[in-house]
């Protein structure tokens, strides 16, 4: 839900441009590429029950307080327009939680997607790829039904109320998550017996000074390009990472362009659980159209519809941006607050946006 959410919020926080959403999703992702290499081997050298606890408590508590954060900005009219040093002080901490929150992100996806499920699979190459599948799927349909959630609580009730609930909805389900990950690491024995890199044996990962930590990021980010152009399948993998080179994935900025075209966050919502449905789709068609026509030829029709697909969004983009209203600049002569600062944030917005429901 945050990450549909926090598109929409910076929005609110500053209306008529998303440049606030842009500059956040630059951040964020630029430090999350940066060191999911480092995160990635100390992962390794952890027991996988304490590092999971570990990366959730993080993770959820992160996304958690930068709700609140929200909540609080909503609550006292904080905006690009209305006391400017608050506002550049809670998006400076949204951002750095947004930034811990995906690094954490990031560990738990590795420990479960990367080692975790080659545990469980037994080493049968088979039992993997469907075990992929399966969770793959799972991940599409939260993909769909968190996006029509939130969107239905901003359009019901109230953005302020919509942040809140997903801090709530963060604090209680990590002890849900928590409660299955340890029922799974109980009863499969051999996710409590890890073996340690022979090269990390005895070493301590936390350099002993700044420049000797971004020292080893550094070499360790060459040295990780290194091995991919080692590799055979280096070009196609290079190919396909400049298809998401693209807003069509609705990430936060896509999300922000829309709200400030005044779509409504519920249309957002459903928009989003649409392409989830296809995705959930893709996951039931991969395990059979790999048994029948190869991993090969699966591929490639994958990546011929996915271009197709991007060919019809581009042709449509003429069409539908005279169909884009833009909101009104509002009048800012009195700092955008009006004359009650405290006033509830739905108020505010309309005064904004004289047609927003």
């Amino acid at each position: 839900m945050w990450s549909f959410a926090i598109g929409i919020f910076l929005i609110y926080l500053h209306p008529q441009s998303f440049m606030l959403t842009a500059i956040y999703s630059l951040i964020v992702n630029l430090f999350g590429t940066c060191l999911a290499g480092p995160i990635g081997r100390k992962v390794d050298t952890l027991p996988r029950l304490t590092t999971m606890r570990t990366a959730l408590i993080i993770q959820n508590s992160s996304v958690a307080a930068a709700a609140i954060l929200i909540v609080v900005a909503f609550q006292l009219q904080i905006s690009y327009y209305c006391n400017e040093p608050l506002f550049f002080v809670f998006v400076t901490l949204v951002t750095i939680l947004g930034i811990v929150s995906t690094l954490s992100s990031s560990a738990t996806k590795m420990i479960m997607e990367r080692d975790w499920i080659v545990v469980l699979s037994k080493q049968d190459t088979d039992m993997l790829s469907e075990i992929n599948a399966m969770m793959r799927r799972i991940d599409q349909v939260c993909l769909l039904l968190a996006p029509i959630v939130a969107g239905a609580f901003m359009t019901a009730l109230d953005t302020t109320w919509a942040a809140g609930l997903i801090a709530v909805w963060n604090v209680v389900s990590f002890f849900f998550e928590y409660t299955l990950l340890r029922t799974v690491h109980t009863r499969v024995p051999e996710l409590a017996q890890k073996e340690t890199p022979p090269e990390e044996n005895g070493k301590d990962l936390v350099a002993s000074s700044s420049s000797q930590i971004i020292k080893q990021t550094v070499t360790s980010y060459f040295g990780n390009v290194k091995i991919f152009l080692s590799q055979d399948v280096a070009i196609i993998g290079f190919c396909l990472s400049l298809v998401y080179l693209t807003v069509l994935g609705f990430s936060a900025i896509t999300v922000g362009y829309l709200r400030l075209n005044n779509v409504k966050d519920l249309y957002i919502a459903i928009t989003m659980a649409v392409g989830a449905c296809f995705g959930v789709f893709g996951t039931v068609c991969y395990t059979p159209f790999t048994k029948k026509f190869g991993v090969s030829a699966s591929g490639a029709l994958g990546a011929v519809t996915l271009a197709i697909s991007y060919g019809v969004c581009l042709a449509s983009v003429p069409f539908s941006k005279d169909h884009l209203k833009s909101i009104p600049v509002p009048d800012v002569s009195d700092g955008g607050c009006g004359d009650d600062i405290r006033r509830p944030i739905r108020n505010f917005w309309t005064y904004l946006d004289p047609n927003y429901a």
